[in-house]
Formats: structure tokens, C-alpha cells, sequence
């Protein structure tokens, strides 16, 4: 059987986090939890030790990717300048936190 990387695209803000994320089947999906030590467990718990990227953007970032770090997870910051020039790329003007983390994700499958 092929075994895929599970990635998990985060976009992070002070109140939420949103995560785009894949299954071992190709499947993906969208997960929405607040950004506070409660939700970041329930991400550890729900998705596991995989690879998350994320921008590195302002402090709120910091807490979720020490937790996830210490989780065993591995955890891929990016400048949010290369981010956005890739969205920009694609031709995609459209922007919110959802969409914004599903190009976070398409972004770490390249």
C-alpha cells in the first residue's frame, strides 16, 4: 500500500485557528478551534503528530507551535510573504481564514 504525508495547512488568528488538513484515504477537511490551550489540544488529540504550516505571523502563533513541537509533530513555518505570493499566483483574490488555510495546505503538498 502507498502511505501518504499527512499535512495540515493552519491559518492563525488571535481568536481561531483553522486547519486544512488530509486523511491517510486522500480525503481533506477543514477543522475550526479557538485559539487557546483547549483547542490546541483538541488539535494534538484529533490530528496528531503530522506536519503543520503555518505563516509566522504576530505572536499568536507561538504557544500552538511549542505544544505541537513538544507533541512530536513537525512544524513548518513559513514567511507570509511567500504565502501570499503563491496565492497571488493562482489567481485567487477571493480571501478568508478558511480559504486561507486550504492554500497553506496546497502550498506544504508542493
Amino acid at each position: 500500500m502507498n502511505s501518504q504525508i499527512l499535512f495540515a495547512g493552519v491559518d492563525v488568528s488571535s481568536e481561531t485557528l483553522d486547519i486544512h488538513y488530509n486523511l491517510e484515504n486522500g480525503k481533506e477537511l477543514t477543522l475550526h478551534v479557538p485559539n487557546t490551550p483547549v483547542g490546541h489540544k483538541e488539535v494534538l488529540q484529533k490530528l496528531g503528530t503530522r506536519c503543520y504550516v503555518m505563516e509566522a505571523t504576530g505572536p499568536y502563533y507561538l504557544r500552538f507551535a511549542f505544544l505541537l513541537k513538544a507533541g512530536g509533530a513537525d512544524v513548518r513555518l513559513e514567511n507570509p510573504l511567500v504565502i501570499k505570493r503563491y496565492i497571488q499566483m493562482h489567481m485567487e483574490r477571493n480571501k478568508s481564514d478558511k480559504k486561507d488555510a486550504s492554500w497553506i495546505f496546497r502550498y506544504a503538498l508542493e
